[in-house]
């Protein structure tokens, strides 16, 4: 089963579906761990960490700035040095007994979180005009 569900949505079509391709890309990364396959591992981690960037990238575009806190932006900033941080890990260890659980507990968990929180908060101010007000993600 997918890490996406449509519970995860936030109701910008655009959003939802560069949150599913993400998650979607999380799902080929454990795949591709399950399978020891170091060569394609090491391919989607690249991957997963562009297509993050330009989520983050998209996401920040289309948000006005009444709808993204500083939090919410300085979020994804951490959570782009936590996916360097977990390249270069994985660049000196290969394929650590520890990579999916650092995935599953500090990649998807923080990312489903975001979504959750912050991502829902702007949405709904974009969507009523208003500021957004979200608790805040977790640091990494």
């Amino acid at each position: 089963m997918g890490l996406w569900d449509g519970s995860l949505a936030v109701g910008i079509p655009e959003v939802d579906r560069l949150h599913e391709a993400v998650l979607s890309r999380m799902d080929e990364v454990l795949e591709a761990i399950g399978e020891e396959d170091t060569g394609r591992t090491e391919t989607l981690l690249r991957e997963l960490a562009g297509e993050v960037a330009r989520h983050f990238e998209t996401e920040e575009a289309l948000a006005p700035p009444y709808a993204l806190t500083r939090e919410h932006v300085e979020g994804h900033r951490l959570f782009l040095a936590e996916l360097e941080r977990l390249r270069d890990a994985f660049a000196r260890r290969g394929l650590a007994p520890a990579l999916p659980l650092w995935i599953r507990s500090r990649v998807v968990n923080w990312f489903k979180f975001h979504i959750g929180t912050q991502d829902l908060a702007m949405a709904e101010a974009i969507a009523s005009g208003r500021g957004a007000g979200a608790p805040t993600a977790p640091a990494l």
